[in-house]
């Protein structure tokens, strides 16, 4: 069972939170025009005082370590800070965020046709060879084709480096992150169109059956909307795909009446209500909910083999469990872990040593070469 969030948390003893920063009231920083000046002693247990205290406070789980749960704090802190602007957010994701250095044996390649960015083991010259694709059978075993998550408005290939390359560096395989179109510029459906054409590149030079799908969050719910619209065009299913935290029901964003997990999780995982309003109907622009949102397809039945990994502790675990339980009722194959203790797109934090992420990349990797 899941805990209900407190309306605050002891961890966050201390911060003073507002719309434009936060602010360590303990570490507060001696103000020059003051200086020479007593400063008044702060109270032992300083109050926590928020613009949003139910929001910005946050309930730390038993298994978290204390990299992870600052990990969570500063997500929480960013996403519940930052104004519902989707071009001062890019500001943040796609230049603020830092872009992790490789594994050992791990190296990149950007590409043009299709935009994106390959990654892949450093040996057997695989360079040279991705430089010569596409040219069928030059690349041997599994291939990756990633679809980065960011609310389907947000980030890059680079800012998803880091997840993919450990995943590459845990299964041996090569991986294609693909740059696809973003809204509100680009709704729905020219994300998937985008995706649909980097998979059909991907045929020249692989076999199906060597493919396997993986995408976070809005790249989950990519994944699925690409498979189901290749095949429509008469493309083969790829080998599997992999879900990572999947926003697959873009109606329950948090406002009207939202499913349970969104109000259970909200004092525990990074995601507001505000922003996955405002993402979701960027995405729709003049479609309906049942175009945008895997859950509410009729064409679940042309899915490959899923392996869905979710945290226990997200705000979107319901909708993830509701798509599992219409999978499995069109026949489709599907393995979900739920992770205890964890958030939204978990294994993003592998960095934090946390046992969870590292058991979901050893599961994910395990399933790419079992595929």
């Amino acid at each position: 069972m899941i805990d209900e969030a407190p309306d605050s948390a002891p961890f966050l003893e201390g911060v003073e939170m507002n719309t434009r920063n936060l602010i360590l009231l303990n570490d507060f920083p001696s103000n020059q025009k003051n200086k020479g000046k007593r400063t008044p002693k702060s109270p032992s247990k300083p109050s926590i005082r928020c613009c949003t205290p139910r929001l910005t406070c946050i309930s730390q789980r038993p298994s978290w370590n204390i990299s992870f749960a600052a990990t969570i704090k500063v997500m929480r802190t960013v996403a519940y800070s930052a104004s519902p602007n989707v071009r001062n957010l890019r500001r943040i994701t796609d230049h603020g965020m830092p872009k992790f250095l490789l594994p050992t044996g791990i190296d990149c390649m950007s590409c043009v046709d299709p935009k994106g960015e390959w990654i892949f083991p450093k040996k057997q010259n695989i360079s040279l060879k991705i430089k010569s694709l596409p040219n069928r059978c030059l690349i041997q075993g599994k291939v990756v084709l990633y679809l980065h998550g960011g609310a389907f408005c947000l980030c890059n290939t680079s800012t998803h480096r880091g997840i993919l390359s450990t995943l590459v560096k845990y299964s041996g395989a090569v991986a294609l992150a693909v740059e696809y179109r973003r809204p509100p510029e680009n709704p729905f459906p020219q994300p998937v169109e985008d995706c649909v054409l980097a998979y059909q590149w991907l045929l020249q030079s692989f076999n199906p059956s060597d493919i396997i799908f993986v995408g976070d969050s809005a790249g989950g719910s990519l994944v699925v909307s690409t498979i189901i619209a290749a095949q429509k065009q008469g493309l083969p299913p790829p080998k599997g795909g992999i879900l990572i935290s999947p926003w697959v029901d873009l109606e329950d964003h948090g406002s009207g009446l939202p499913s349970e997990s969104w109000t259970k999780n909200l004092g525990v995982d990074y995601l507001p209500h505000n922003l996955a309003s405002l993402f979701a109907v960027s995405y729709l622009g003049e479609n309906t909910w049942e175009d945008v949102s895997p859950t509410l397809s009729k064409n679940l039945n042309l899915l490959p083999p899923l392996l869905i990994e979710v945290g226990e502790c997200e705000v979107l675990l319901d909708q993830v469990l509701e798509f599992v339980s219409k999978c499995r009722t069109a026949g489709v194959e599907v393995t979900v872990n739920v992770r205890e203790d964890m958030v939204h797109v978990f294994p993003l934090f592998i960095f934090t040593g946390m046992t969870q992420c590292k058991l979901s990349f050893q599961d994910m990797a395990a399933f790419i070469l079992n595929a």
